[in-house]
């Protein structure tokens, strides 16, 4: 699996002290780049020598129009150009989302990779775009969540132009709301998520855990805090598997959220609002079963604030 990345995404920078501290921090990463190939691959891109692994991301900013309004993309880079070196600002009292000088950049960048780890897919090389700032709560004409420009859904519009059925399976453990949004009645497109019930951004569809959305392209099932592997596992085999089969894509686009872990859930309860008990082994599993479709698919990182739960997150796409 091809792991797609850009420098770029450590120059969005983030409160980081309480009580306005955002989880989104640069050091999230550092696990990740710490992998004896992603070091060398980087090595390699940095003497301007090509990588067989690592894939430098390229600006994505010709694709936004996708999926969200010219106004709103106008306004964040803006915004972005008129602050400071260092200074940091967020533009709503929730102060759930932050912005930089560097933070529109970055953002094009991830959206980059994500639309090139969709195309790597759709010629049959699977790969793991690696970015930040995530995505998938960005709505078409506002930010929210950590999320500037929604990386996944702009993939997956970008694809589905070109005649491509797509299957988004959103693993975050919040329900990624501005990806439900851009979803909901398209053809040719089906969004699938499993999350914490009960939790931020308090948008469970008619308020009924693990039954489908009136659209019938939409499937959201909602799981207790405190899931563990086993029930997690149930639920990958006995609703994942069949839908699959049932929408047959043409490729799958993972928005890969790894808070999941059972390191984020013990280290931000409070901020998370609860969280599963996972570890590897759920994502190995999941993993298998993507495999085992022979559909063409791609991730892109969202969630996942314990350095070592995205390593372990990324890891078991890449290594297992």
């Amino acid at each position: 699996m091809n792991l797609v990345y850009s420098p770029r995404s450590l120059e969005h920078l983030v409160a980081e002290n309480y009580p306005a501290a955002c989880l989104d921090r640069p050091a999230r990463l550092e696990k990740v780049k710490q992998l004896p190939f992603f070091q060398e691959g980087l090595e390699r891109l940095n003497e301007s020598l090509s990588d067989e692994r690592v894939i430098p991301a390229l600006n994505g900013e010709q694709h936004l129009g996708l999926v969200h309004t010219p106004s709103y993309i106008t306004q964040i880079k803006r915004v972005c150009e008129e602050l400071r070196d260092g200074e940091i600002i967020s533009l709503h009292e929730n102060r759930d989302t932050w912005f930089s000088r560097n933070s529109y950049q970055a953002a094009c960048y991830a959206v980059g990779g994500a639309v090139q780890a969709a195309s790597l897919a759709k010629w049959g090389k699977n790969a793991f775009s690696l970015a930040r700032p995530p995505g998938h709560h960005a709505h078409p004409d506002k930010e929210g969540g950590f999320c500037l420009f929604n990386n996944v859904a702009i993939a997956a519009e970008y694809l589905r132009r070109q005649g491509e059925k797509v299957f988004i399976l959103d693993i975050d453990l919040h329900l990624g709301d501005g990806t439900l949004k851009y979803a909901g009645g398209k053809e040719s497109l089906y969004y699938f998520s499993i999350n914490l019930e009960h939790s931020w951004p308090h948008g469970e569809p008619e308020q009924q855990p693990n039954t489908k959305n009136m659209q019938s392209n939409v499937q959201n099932i909602f799981l207790p805090s405190g899931t563990d592997d086993r029930r997690y596992t149930e639920v990958l085999q006995d609703c994942l598997r069949p839908t699959l089969a049932a929408f047959h894509p043409s490729i799958i686009a993972v928005s890969a959220g790894f808070d999941t872990h059972h390191l984020d859930a013990e280290a931000f309860t409070e901020e998370l609002e609860g969280g599963f008990r996972l570890t590897s082994n759920s994502y190995c599993e999941l993993k298998k079963i993507l495999d085992d479709s022979r559909i063409p698919y791609f991730c892109v990182l969202e969630g996942g604030y314990h350095p070592q739960s995205v390593l372990e997150g990324v890891r078991s796409f890449l290594e297992s």
